[in-house]
């Protein structure tokens, strides 16, 4: 059975930098984890303050 979770995500202003910066750290890691298919990062275009984080396993 194919699982997928979808985390809309909202982040402080003054922490989007940082957080940009240790987004593909993070998903290496999760495309790394058994069973894991795919793992896709989104970021509005509208409001760089909200990420959508969508994980397939």
């Amino acid at each position: 059975m194919e699982k997928i979770v979808i985390v809309k995500w909202r982040i402080k202003e003054s922490e989007t930098s940082r957080i940009l910066k240790l987004l593909p750290e993070l998903a290496e890691k999760t495309r790394s984890e058994e069973g894991n298919i795919s793992y896709t990062i989104y970021q509005s275009e509208s409001d760089p303050c909200e990420l959508i984080l969508c994980e397939h396993y």
